[in-house]
């Protein structure tokens, strides 16, 4: 299981599945993605660290409302060592990382967080 709530993402160590991903100007009007976007979600134990625990990248391949970010069930379980309660990490999307356009990120309201729940954990 890997879902959004809000700007929370939550996944199950080991679990698969994919992130949909829009944006929005300032009105709340979908901005189509241009293809050959490339779109960016990085996955930190927090900002102030250079290494991501997890990349991913996908590039658009043509104009398009949305884009879906699959995570690999390897993926997850790579995120951690065998864990025992939820983890929580911090996480940023963004668009043609060198224009440093971030759809998703820190901001007023603070990190966004990624949620890692043990394998076969209830406890959400």
């Amino acid at each position: 299981m890997i879902k959004v709530e809000g700007t929370t993402i939550k996944a199950y160590r080991g679990a698969s599945g994919y992130i949909r991903v829009s944006k929005t100007d300032d009105d709340g009007n979908i901005e189509q993605f241009a293809a050959n976007d490339v779109i960016t979600l990085t996955v930190k134990n927090n900002f102030g660290e250079s290494t991501p625990i997890l990349r991913k990248q996908v590039t658009v391949e043509s104009a398009c409302d949305y884009v879906d970010i699959t995570i690999s069930a390897t993926e997850t379980k790579s995120m951690s060592e065998l864990i025992s309660e939820p983890v929580e990490f911090e996480y940023d999307i963004n668009v043609n990382g060198a224009e440093n356009t971030t759809i998703i990120g820190h901001d007023d309201s603070g990190a966004k967080i990624w949620k890692l729940y043990p394998s076969g954990s209830v406890d959400e």
